[in-house]
């Protein structure tokens, strides 16, 4: 995979050349995106490769949503949740790789829970639109009743794999160094 970092979305890179496999998300990012951000009506950030960041890799939208939920209990009782809603996940199609849309899907997640230290919240509501099950299946969302297609993931199951893939990265860079230590030994 090649590594990347994530911008707001700006008119330097070419949206041109991004293809999805849902056109919908191509034309999008290619016609609305830039306009929706400047706005503040859905917030864009794109995947771009280190160190050029010309070509776009993926992108994510992400907005602020509250929901009524009901809670369980005796009573039925309506409050109101704040949370972020996915509106947006693309993948570029000569990429198309659902480890990359796990990293997207994790660091949009990541944007929404250092937006909650501000704001609040504590779900991400993810649209059909955004929806590629075979990868969710992983986060374990929950869909909501009442609502096609529409699926709830708490940001706290999001600081969780969040924390595990640190883990995992810590894990693995102590096996190189320690590997690169007996390299070390054995050849002086």
């Amino acid at each position: 995979m090649t590594p990347w970092h994530e911008e707001a979305i700006t008119r330097t890179p070419d949206l041109s050349a991004f293809t999805d496999q849902d056109e919908n998300h191509t034309y999008f990012l290619q016609k609305e995106a830039l306009r929706s951000h400047n706005w503040n009506a859905l917030k864009t950030f794109l995947a771009l490769p280190n160190p050029d960041g010309r070509s776009v890799l993926g992108f994510y939208s992400l907005g602020v949503t509250r929901l009524e939920m009901i809670a369980p209990g005796a009573e039925v009782k309506d409050r109101q949740r704040l949370g972020f809603r996915l509106a947006y996940l693309g993948v570029d199609r000569r990429l198309d790789d659902l480890d990359f849309a796990g990293q997207l899907l994790l660091a949009a997640g990541r944007r929404c829970i250092l937006a909650s230290a501000k704001v609040g919240g504590d779900l991400l509501l993810i649209t059909p639109e955004a929806t590629r099950t075979r990868l969710l299946a992983r986060y374990g969302p929950v869909p909501l009743r009442d609502v096609s297609g529409h699926l709830v993931l708490p940001l706290a199951t999001i600081r969780v794999a969040l924390q595990e893939a640190k883990d995992q990265c810590m894990r693995t860079r102590a096996q190189l160094d320690s590997q690169a230590c007996r390299d070390a030994n054995g050849k002086a």
